[in-house]
């Protein structure tokens, strides 16, 4: 788990320990409504490629990746809740990651997206990303964690079902996304090609 802190243009993070000892969420339904999440895929590419991979992505690139699942979240909230956007208007994302830390047969990288309006900022993010061994030459990559949906303050269409199946598409693209900047450096494709 981890804190958030703003500093003028920067996103701090100050881990407290990982996402995976969280429990779940509260039940209450608020107007900005958060989710325990998780969503993996399998590669068939051993852990230390993987890390190895991840390690070499830039803080640009993971940036990048988090900013496009989170245009696909935005857009789905948008067609549930049209007057969400009223609340978004002028917001950008931040993105941090701390270094991975081993805990038995994982490592972990406590991450953090926030969304910065001009007069507030709130999180969107709190999790882990994962990778473990599923055997020689097999591994999975994973982000588990807590998903923080802004709501409408004059209009709720989005319940709680929906608001949790948006978290879950933005959690699934930005580890899909990933997914394939890892698999880059060994098929040699262009960076550039995994994330459009």
């Amino acid at each position: 788990m981890c804190t958030i802190r703003f500093e003028p243009g920067i996103l701090v993070l100050k881990q407290l320990r990982p996402m995976s000892a969280v429990s779940p969420s509260r039940v209450a339904q608020t107007h900005d409504m958060d989710f325990f999440l998780r969503y993996f895929v399998e590669l068939e590419l051993p852990v230390t490629v993987v890390e190895t991979a991840l390690d070499a992505l830039s803080a640009e690139w993971l940036a990048g990746v988090a900013n496009k699942a989170y245009a696909r979240s935005l857009r789905l909230m948008l067609e549930a809740d049209p007057l969400v956007g009223d609340n978004l208007t002028g917001a950008v994302v931040v993105f941090g990651l701390k270094p991975a830390i081993r805990q038995g047969s994982t490592s972990i990288r406590t991450m953090a997206w926030a969304l910065v309006r001009p007069q507030t900022a709130s999180p969107l993010l709190e999790a882990d990303l994962e990778v473990g061994s599923l055997g020689r030459g097999r591994s999975q990559p994973a982000v588990a964690g807590r998903c923080y949906l802004p709501g409408s303050i004059t209009n709720r269409r989005i319940d709680r079902g929906t608001a949790h199946r948006i978290g879950e598409a933005t959690i699934k693209e930005f580890v899909d996304v990933l997914a394939r900047l890892v698999r880059t450096p060994v098929l040699a494709e262009s960076p550039a090609a995994a994330v459009a």
